[in-house]
């Protein structure tokens, strides 16, 4: 089979998770300026510009304009090898480098503002579809590369809440419009764009502006894995890798034994040599290098080893005025007779079509491969499920399947035979060349429900199956073990490095700490089992079994935000089941929870988790947990706390309700939002309050009990409500509605100082703020009425003008959503001041279920350990434990709700007798213990001398590498169980003075 060159850039999805920014070896495509730009771009957020110093020209020199944002004070810091450059609102400064020749990256960050950059040499911003450059309030003309052979590529655009919106225009290289896209808010658009012949190999643009509608404010920007994923925002010309071909489609090999890669130059030079070295990672590891001279433009490699293999191939170009070298580092994978060079490409890929109504329920299937070989066969199902289950799973109802034999590539299109009843659809497409796992298969879903149509956004899978599939091919499942306890995506694919690893754990006695094993099936499975073993040391201390906990993630649709049309498939619930069915090609994640023993002694212990299925198929992996020689300590002084939804426990018997507070406090919850009024019977007598607070009470006296302590909040959110129906003809917060207001609230007081439930404080209004004024002055008024009888006050802030200037002096607890505190490091000091000057406690809220922190442990870890950590702040504030809207198990059926989506942070079990996890209350749980960890360190540093303030000074030096934010963005799992194990190194340490 003849093999064609076609000639692709590099991106950095491709690129082996080692790899940073800026290892693509980029260089500028031209030398000539590309103008006009149509101005300036605010660039607002975290960014690792990339810059490129010629050989021979003047020093780079980056500009930089502060933008003010609003309010904000943050300060804009761009920074290169100890060269830092920090500019309040309206400042502008320069950055001057005295590098060599070649690429160059700058650290730059605005916070909550944003900045202008130029430069007088080629500047670019990464912008993946997946880590979208972000601007605000203008976006100029910007560029970007289209290599040769490139047949199309996808642009994408999304605004931020309901009504920021903006359109996206691409040109050509040219200048002509190639096509428009408009983002309303948070919903995202995508703008797919055909390349015509002659236009690849030139440099392209886009720029974003105001929408018909809405307005025009953050915009984040994306292109796809088919160009080059960065924006050039200089006139002098854009940046590109200097290699092609290190990112190809996939393609046919056969049973070759060794296949050729070619590579080659953007740009030829004549003097200099380019050098390939290939790194095979299989067992055991090998090394080539093959060179050839840069004026031939391009260098083959050959590919030797067995048929499922792993490579790293680095590329490096050395000329003589850049004696340091260009590098470039690309993988490559071998799967049976497809080859992939530059990191997994989808070999059947499928978008959804539309037919009759509009409604996209068809599926248009194509084909990666350019020369499919003979023998192909194209499977497709339409499968239904409840909105509960996960799509396509054992048990799915196949509503539509077609084969497809000798499948020659050309695109299929299919549709459903009739019109679809509402649930969860799944079409399934399957490439077979006969081999025990299918060649690629993709997955397009939707659902219908109650006559709307909502629209699957689940991102694909970023790996190949690893090169050892075949070893477990014969019992149609690969166990695998994700690099960290965190969600396995739903349509992830585990690599060589994930099929091998073992499970190793840090803990302290009496710690809980999770473990998670995934299971990619090949071919329907029975029975799935998993089970842990006991734990020993060599010394013969052990663990037993029972000390671990077992559960399984449920898999299914949920909305990407409150009211969007979105949704995406993600694992959530944490479900007690003994098996699980899997139908082919569906994942399963377990997750396993260790509670260390109280008495655990410190160790090395060993044992191994078993995979087994109903038809005799097994395997293990080894796990190894370090068990640590120090308790965490306790923390009086911060909390946790817990919006409790309490209105539940009325039908819920005293066990239920018990186990559920027992389980608040196993995974972190300190203290408890109470809502007197929903467990009171109050009523009014001869113009006197009566209440009977029995109810309250005991729910009181329980929590207390099972381990949550004070502060507790005391809602009266319900109050002005209840008073306002037993004195229906009375002015609203009128002298006669003030009097009995405080009356029942005097009744709560009394009984809290009697029944000895310490430190309560009082809240009434939920986030008062200036853009409701009516509000903002019914909490003042409540919250002084409070202060009148002595009480304690809180209110939940997302408008910090409005606390400083209205509500301050009858306020004693602000706790602000976290962006006000932890968005940066500028609003964390401008927050610690004010609340410091007013003598007040500064808490935060914004755990638990916002959009976009369920079926991930990462959003409530960063917030609940790291960030608490580093924002100064005496507590932090979980919203909510379960807000159902509708069936509980349904996100679709809300249409009625303000916020249709359900807000969840744990669910109930099917049968209604226990609360079930989620990997977002597990995520809470976990940085609870980060922050413990911590607190442990600084307590017994402080009675350690000198040796203490080191170690102070080194977790200083930790903390300041976490970013600041309200979402963890890069920081990952492994990142914070990487800063865990350092922290435990410390206060080993320090042991050992």
């Amino acid at each position: 089979m003849k093999l064609t060159r076609i000639v692709l850039a590099l991106t950095l999805v491709a690129l082996m998770t080692a790899c940073a920014w800026g290892q693509e070896g980029l260089v500028p495509l031209s030398g000539r300026p590309l103008g006009p730009y149509g101005g300036e771009s605010y660039l607002r957020g975290s960014f690792q510009l990339i810059l490129y110093q010629r050989p021979g020209a003047e020093p780079l020199r980056l500009h930089v304009q502060a933008r003010q944002v609003g309010r904000y004070v943050d300060e804009i810091v761009a920074s290169h090898a100890g060269q830092v450059v920090r500019l309040a609102p309206g400042e502008e400064g320069e950055l001057a480098l005295n590098v060599g020749p070649g690429p160059v990256e700058v650290r730059l960050e605005t916070g909550q503002n944003a900045a202008a950059v130029s430069c007088n040499g080629p500047v670019a911003v990464p912008a993946s579809a997946e880590r979208p450059a972000s601007f605000i309030s203008r976006v100029g003309r910007l560029f970007f590369y289209v290599p040769r052979g490139t047949g199309s590529f996808t642009v994408s655009v999304r605004g931020q809440g309901s009504e920021e919106n903006a359109t996206l225009t691409v040109f050509d290289p040219e200048g002509q419009e190639a096509g428009s896209a408009t983002t309303i808010g948070m919903e995202g658009a995508e703008l797919h764009v055909e390349v015509p012949q002659g236009h690849a190999g030139a440099a392209w643009s886009l720029t974003a502006g105001k929408a018909e509608t809405g307005v025009f404010e953050d915009c984040d920007i994306g292109l796809s894995r088919d160009v080059p994923q960065y924006l050039s925002l200089g006139g002098d010309g854009v940046l590109v890798p200097f290699a092609t071909g290190l990112r190809q489609p996939p393609r046919y090999v056969g049973t070759q034994e060794q296949p050729v890669v070619r590579l080659g130059l953007t740009a030829p030079t004549e003097e200099g040599r380019l050098v390939g070295t290939l790194r095979y990672l299989g067992t055991p590891r090998s090394s080539k290098t093959f060179e050839a001279p840069a004026a031939e433009g391009e260098l083959e490699v050959a590919l030797s080893g067995p048929r499922f293999a792993e490579y790293e191939l680095r590329l490096d170009l050395k000329t003589p005025d850049m004696p340091g070298g260009v590098t470039a580092r690309t993988p490559i994978a071998r799967q049976g007779s497809i080859l992939f060079v530059g990191g997994y490409q989808p070999l059947v890929s499928a978008e959804s079509v539309a037919r009759g109504d509009g409604r996209p329920t068809g599926v248009s299937v194509s084909l990666a491969l350019s020369e499919p070989p003979p023998g192909l066969e194209l499977r497709t199902t339409l499968l239904r499920s409840p909105p509960s289950h996960t799509p396509g799973g054992a048990g799915a109802e196949t509503v539509h399947a077609q084969i497809i034999s000798d499948w020659d590539g050309s695109v299929a299109i299919l549709h459903p035979p009739e019109e679809l009843p509402d649930g969860a659809y799944e079409w399934q497409a399957v490439l077979e060349d006969g081999s025990p796992v299918p060649l690629g298969w993709t997955r397009v879903d939707f659902v219908r429900w109650n006559d709307q149509h909502f629209t699957d956004v689940t991102a694909q899978p970023p790996t190949p199956l690893g090169a050892t599939v075949p070893a477990h091919a014969s019992q149609g499942w690969i166990p695998f073990v994700p690099e960290a306890a965190e969600a396995i995506p739903y349509r992830y694919r585990p690599s060589a490095e994930d099929v091998e690893r073992r499970i190793e754990l840090i803990a302290t006695p009496g710690e809980y700490e999770p473990a998670t094993v995934g299971v990619l099936a090949t071919a329907a499975t029975r029975g799935l089992r998993v089970t842990a073993s006991e734990l020993t040391t060599a010394a013969g201390e052990r663990i037993p079994a029972e000390a671990w906990e077992v559960r399984w993630a449920r898999y299914w649709s949920q909305r990407i935000s409150w009211r969007s049309t979105t949704f995406h498939v993600i694992p959530e619930m944490l479900e007690r089941r003994p098996t699980v069915d899997l139908a082919p090609l569906q994942p399963a994640q377990a997750w396993l929870t260790l509670h260390v023993p109280e008495d655990a002694r410190p160790g090395r212990y060993h044992g191994t988790v078993r995979i087994t299925d109903a038809d005799g198929g097994s395997a293990e992996r080894r796990v190894i947990v370090d068990v640590q020689p120090f308790r965490l300590m306790a923390t009086p002084e911060y909390h946790w706390g817990l919006y409790t939804d309490s209105s539940r426990w009325r039908r819920m018997p005293e066990r239920q309700v018990r186990a559920e507070m027992r389980d608040f406090v196993a995974h972190g919850i300190t203290s408890a939002m109470m809502y007197p009024p929903d467990h009171s019977e109050i009523s009014l007598e001869d113009g006197e309050a009566r209440i009977d607070s029995a109810e309250f009470e005991r729910y009181m006296r329980w929590a207390l009990q099972e381990g949550l302590r004070p502060p507790t909040v005391i809602s009266m959110q319900a109050l002005a409500g209840t008073v306002k129906g037993l004195l229906p003809e009375a002015e609203v917060r009128g002298p006669q509605f003030e009097r009995v207001y405080k009356q029942i609230v005097q009744h709560f007081a009394e009984v809290g100082e009697r029944e000895g439930w310490g430190e309560l404080f009082w809240h009434a209004v939920d986030e008062p703020n200036r853009g409701h004024p009516d509000r903002a002055a019914a909490a003042y008024e409540e919250l002084s009425w409070f202060k009148d009888l002595g009480l304690s006050t809180f209110t939940t802030v997302n408008d910090p003008v409005t606390v400083e200037e209205e509500l301050n002096p009858v306020l004693d607890a602000r706790t602000y959503y976290v962006h006000f505190v932890v968005g940066s490091a500028e609003a964390q000091q401008l927050r610690a001041q004010e609340t410091a000057d007013s003598g007040d406690h500064l808490w935060m809220y914004g755990t638990g279920c916002y959009t976009g922190m369920d079926g991930a442990t990462m959003p409530n870890r960063y917030l609940a350990g790291y960030m608490l950590a580093k924002s100064g702040a005496e507590g932090i504030w979980c919203w909510t434990l379960q807000r159902a809207k509708g069936d509980i198990y349904n996100d679709f059926d809300g249409e009625e709700q303000r916020e249709a989506k359900e807000a969840c942070t744990t669910y109930v079990s099917e049968d209604g007798t226990e609360m079930v996890p989620t990997l977002q209350w597990e995520g809470h749980r976990e940085g609870v213990d980060d922050f413990r960890y911590i607190y442990t360190l600084q307590q017994m540093a402080e009675a350690e001398g000198e040796a203490g303030r080191r170690a102070l000074e080194e977790l200083d030096a930790l903390l300041a590498e976490v970013p600041w934010g309200v979402r963890p963005q890069d920081f990952t799992a492994a990142d914070a169980n990487e800063v865990r194990r350092e922290v435990a190194s410390l206060i080993r340490s320090l042991q050992a003075e």
